[in-house]
């Protein structure tokens, strides 16, 4: 009797010390025995461990990517400009996908556009790990947009463009590379914190904005201004825009883009008796193939550009009665890039110089206008916080060291120069925006989460962190 109650003496006293084990391995999990963030105030020496943990994460979600570009492309989401309705519904199924996932910190402020049905623009802003309570901690934003161009012609596509097509490693459809890409990419960043609670040095926020061609009054610029509140000095900002597959390169300058319409007037007639008409068709076309010709007189001036402006006709105004009237007016519109340092007005004069040569030939009018501008913006200096820290998590995930250029585009990071704040443009991209058959692969998504997630863990780290591969 003695000897039994001696083994359950024993017994008891395993269960009270692995009891005792248990609790004090528990107790700094917080309240319910739930993972609380990991602080790097106290745990300063698990900073590797943690990046680790979310890079091996992010290395597993090629699912995850395809899924969320299937639903994305599928929303067809053209700004009004291209004649669409609009991002309203995407933005509404995207914060509907970050609230089922508990990740709550999210604003949704919507601008009036009557332009399309809902009369409404949206504006999506997401914080992690939550809203900033102080402004001590600096803030990594990625900014992206929403909308996607036209696709064009279905005959220019090998599949429907509206429908994502997967094939091994890459993804086909409109908006696939411009810009969903970007918007995936902070998604699975977003994602995988918040399931594994790790709270990073930097926070991390994620601004999705409508769409415009040139005019963001509804957009970015619009947010910069209502909501300066959410961005400081310390902050880094960043767009997945321009690039190369490998991420070899950062773009901290943008030329200015403006837009200019010509309309030509000669006299309408019958295709029967031409020479009693003046065909402005036939002299438009002429100053058109001119217009090529005028790139060299305005060559780069700054180092980060490599060229000359770009002068290129884009769209024509319909003109047309019927196909036997020689048209007696004809407009076309020219797309101009140029470096900032010409005046404004250097482009449209340039034309009209070349103008008069056609119209002494033909005996026409032509009459240049200037519809849209882009303001000038300074550049990103390479020196720059946010520059550089891309440069060191590019190194760390990819190998090499991005150099820094400028490009001829304009995107969202003109707006945000021109608030003072510097940013970088990277991807690891094609570059094939408004291009049929646009693709992105499910790779480079997953790798351009992981230099992300260096950034926001590069304070800390040593000079080479390992991490996985696709």
């Amino acid at each position: 009797m003695m000897r039994t109650s001696k083994k359950k003496v024993s017994g008891c006293w395993h269960i009270f010390c692995a009891a005792v084990l248990l609790c004090c391995l528990l107790l700094p999990l917080g309240h319910k025995g739930l993972a609380a963030p990991l602080q790097l105030a106290d745990q300063s020496t698990s900073v590797p461990e943690m990046l680790g943990v979310l890079l091996e994460d992010l290395s597993r979600q090629q699912g995850q990517v395809i899924g969320l570009q299937r639903e994305l492309v599928a929303f067809a989401a053209l700004n009004p400009e291209h004649g669409g309705q609009g991002e309203a519904k995407k933005s509404r199924w995207i914060a509907n996908w970050l609230r089922e996932r508990g990740i709550l910190s999210l604003e949704e402020m919507d601008y009036l556009d009557k332009r399309v049905e809902s009369n409404v623009r949206p504006t999506l802003v997401v914080q992690y790990p939550h809203k900033r309570t102080h402004e001590k901690k600096p803030m990594l934003w990625l900014f992206a947009r929403l909308d996607v161009p036209p696709a064009g012609p279905d005959l220019f596509w090998a599949s429907p463009p509206f429908t994502l097509r997967v094939c091994n490693d890459t993804l086909y459809g409109r908006g696939v590379e411009d810009n969903n890409q970007a918007i995936v990419t902070g998604l699975l960043l977003l994602d995988a914190m918040h399931r594994h609670t790790i709270e990073p040095p930097m926070g991390f926020g994620l601004v999705l904005v409508p769409g415009a061609l040139v005019d963001f009054s509804v957009g970015i610029e619009r947010i910069l201004e209502d909501r300066a509140d959410l961005f400081h000095e310390k902050d880094m900002f960043l767009l997945l825009h321009y690039g190369k597959p490998d991420g070899s390169v950062i773009e901290v300058a943008e030329k200015v883009n403006q837009w200019l319409k010509i309309t030509v007037i000669g006299k309408q007639g019958y295709a029967g008796y031409p020479e009693m008409a003046t065909n402005a068709l036939a002299a438009g076309m002429e100053l058109a193939q001119g217009l090529p010709g005028l790139q060299e007189r305005f060559p780069d001036t700054s180092p980060m550009f490599h060229g000359t402006a770009l002068f290129a006709p884009t769209r024509v105004e319909d003109n047309t009665v019927d196909g036997n009237h020689i048209p007696g007016i004809f407009s076309f519109y020219v797309d101009v890039r140029i470096d900032p340092a010409y005046p404004k007005d250097a482009p449209k004069n340039a034309v009209l110089a070349l103008a008069t040569t056609i119209e002494a030939k033909h005996g026409v009018h032509v009459a240049v206008e200037q519809m849209v501008a882009t303001a000038p913006a300074p550049p990103t200096s390479e020196k720059t916080p946010v520059v550089v820290a891309l440069q060191r998590a590019v190194m760390q995930q990819c190998g090499l060291w991005p150099t820094v250029t400028g490009i001829d585009g304009a995107s969202l990071a003109t707006a945000i120069r021109a608030k003072g704040y510097p940013v970088a443009v990277w991807g690891m991209l094609h570059n094939l925006r408004n291009q049929s058959d646009e693709y992105m692969t499910v790779s480079a998504h997953l790798e351009q989460a992981k230099v992300l997630a260096r950034m926001l863990f590069g304070p800390q780290l040593p000079p080479r962190v390992p991490g996985p591969k696709p």
